[in-house]
């Protein structure tokens, strides 16, 4: 028994760290960032030593690298957004469920279902934005939903 709960815990702590050890989730870890970090540094070596040219140079190789870590940034965010509604919604959803919903209020349940289906297929395809949208779209469907007098 004492070694079950051993696996039991050593499988919670290696899926509660698996999202650390995925690549490009980290800003840290993008290489346009280091890129950017690197080509700041070169620039700012260059500009010390007087080569102006080469400082222009790495600063605009710099900028460039910049904007494309704030595309993945702005990502990121998108992605981290849509997962939590995504969350939000079938936490929702499954106490909607639990309080008889699905009986008391079938058209608001039955498209909040459809809703949700919608927004882990577009969390999925990377559609953040729409996925976000139909998260909250079953959050306002199941808003109204109350626990039945009696229970």
């Amino acid at each position: 028994m004492k070694n079950g709960k051993r696996l039991v815990i050593f499988i919670c702590l290696f899926l509660a760290l698996l999202p650390c050890l995925s690549s490009g989730q980290s800003l840290m870890d993008n290489e346009d960032y280091k890129n950017a970090r690197l080509y700041q540094q070169k620039a700012e070596d260059s500009f010390r030593a007087g080569d102006y040219d080469k400082a222009y140079e790495y600063s605009e190789l710099a900028r460039q690298y910049t904007a494309k870590a704030r595309v993945f940034a702005e990502g990121l965010r998108l992605r981290y957004r849509a997962v939590n509604y995504s969350q939000l919604a079938s936490n929702r959803l499954t106490w909607a469920r639990s309080v008889g919903a699905e009986w008391n209020y079938p058209n608001e349940y039955a498209m909040a279902v459809k809703d949700l289906q919608e927004a882990k297929r577009a969390l999925e395809d990377g559609r953040y934005e729409a996925s976000i949208s139909f998260s909250k779209n079953v959050l306002r469907l199941l808003s109204d939903v109350q626990i039945p007098k009696g229970k």
